[in-house]
């Protein structure tokens, strides 16, 4: 036995209430992710700058320091989402993050110019920082949201991010546009930085007010612990490895992710680079409509809510997301890849929106948090894996055969999820209520 009852199923919140729960926990995800997408691109081109001939290798320390937190870490930061209090955890995650990103700013201001190295520390600290709030979040919405609406509240969720997404980019482009342009990196150029990540800042803030309005109901709230922090990781790793559901899903997201995740990072760019031969404009314009096909994906998904099928929707979504690679293996003209990069970003809040609820309705309340902590190291180290893997494909083929083999791979996902979890997945819908 685990010595920590799984966490009662409590009384429903009333309509209007999860309507306002809803409300406020997508705007403080829009806040907060907005600032998410702004800070990464901001500290590694002022790192850039600040670097001269090294500028290249420092670029890429802040990225993989920046994400590697979420590898490191997520197994800790789901058992803290288990133990803990989950909006407040959210909250400390928030407001630890403004802390630092404000003072960081505060200390650029009256020392002199940050070092590449001080950009460095700073990624890696706000990215472990980071780690907790998304396994709380997602731990946290069946405590807000009825059984139902499940799949309506995470295609919600999934549409804030997208818009998040697209905002940020929009916002950091604009800012670091403003100046003038220059090899060295300008006195202009770091002010307008500083300034991006205070806004990174301040927006944790407006997240950490927005959730404590959250209402939570009576079950969802105070410490969950029952166990020691050791025994707590020790047992959630053996019923995770024990459990043949979320086992698969595990296995499923790595596979899907080691075959994916690659061309959507690296491969997008040698296509636009090399394929195409068009500039960086073009490269924006390009995950710009990816960003584009993934929202109309996640807000068709919220408006269908109740009526999807969650085991065919993740399958279907695994077997399309590697279908739709598989046209820029021929295609010739920019303007068609993007209806067909368009197309394929229609597929993906069908996979994240499906498994996220089928882990609510399949995973027990008192577990939730390591299973998405999980889910979150699995997605960052398959990413970063698939990354190295496709560098070295299209280095000894071409962009087109990297996403030839990453279509077929992530369509054999789909097709063998469905041989070995489609039965098991179905009748977790069916039972409509999480697991004992």
């Amino acid at each position: 036995m685990s010595g920590q009852a799984p966490a009662a199923a409590g009384t429903p919140p009333a309509p209007a209430h999860a309507r306002r729960n809803g409300v406020l926990l997508g705007a403080a995800q829009l806040v907060s992710a907005t600032g998410d997408v702004v800070f990464l691109p901001a500290i590694a081109w002022l790192a850039g700058r600040l670097s001269g001939d090294g500028a290249a290798l420092t670029v890429g320390v802040v990225l993989a320091l920046a994400t590697a937190p979420y590898l490191l870490l997520g197994p800790v930061a789901g058992a803290l989402a288990d133990r803990m209090d989950r909006r407040r955890l959210m909250v400390a995650s928030d407001l630890a993050r403004a802390v630092v990103l404000l003072g960081f700013v505060l200390w650029a201001q009256v020392g002199g110019p940050p070092t590449p190295g001080a950009l460095v520390a700073l990624g890696f600290v706000v990215g472990a920082l980071s780690t907790p709030f998304a396994p709380a979040r997602d731990a946290l919405v069946p405590d807000l949201a009825p059984p139902a609406s499940l799949a309506r509240w995470n295609a919600a969720m999934q549409s804030s991010a997208q818009v998040a997404q697209v905002l940020g980019l929009l916002l950091g482009a604009w800012v670091l546009a403003a100046g003038p342009e220059g090899v060295a990196a300008t006195a202009d150029e770091q002010g307008r930085v500083l300034a991006l990540l205070a806004w990174d800042g301040a927006s944790f803030v407006v997240s950490a007010l927005l959730l404590m309005w959250v209402r939570l109901p009576a079950s969802a709230r105070g410490p969950r612990v029952g166990t020691s922090m050791a025994r707590t990781l020790r047992e959630g790793l053996a019923w995770a490895r024990g459990d043949r559901v979320v086992r698969g899903l595990l296995c499923l997201t790595a596979l899907d992710n080691l075959a994916i995740m690659g061309p959507a990072l690296v491969g997008a760019t040698l296509l636009v680079q090399q394929t195409f031969g068009l500039p960086a404009s073009a490269l924006a314009g390009f995950e710009a409509a990816m960003a584009g096909g993934m929202l109309v994906g996640a807000l068709a998904v919220a408006a269908l809510g109740p009526r999807l099928r969650l085991a065919p929707l993740l399958l279907a979504g695994m077997a399309l997301d590697g279908l739709t690679y598989l046209p820029f293996a021929w295609i010739e003209d920019f303007e068609v890849g993007l209806l067909a990069i368009a197309c394929h970003g229609l597929c993906i809040p069908a996979i994240v929106v499906a498994r996220t609820s089928l882990l609510h309705l399949h995973v027990p309340a008192h577990r939730r948090g390591q299973a998405f902590g999980l889910v979150g190291m699995t997605v960052a180290g398959m990413t970063a894996l698939s990354a190295l893997a496709c560098g070295w494909v299209a280095h000894v083929a071409s962009p087109r055969m990297l996403f030839l083999l990453a279509g077929l791979l992530g369509t054999a996902c789909g097709v063998l999820g469905a041989w070995r979890l489609g039965p098991a997945l179905a009748a977790i819908q069916a039972r409509g209520s999480t697991r004992p």
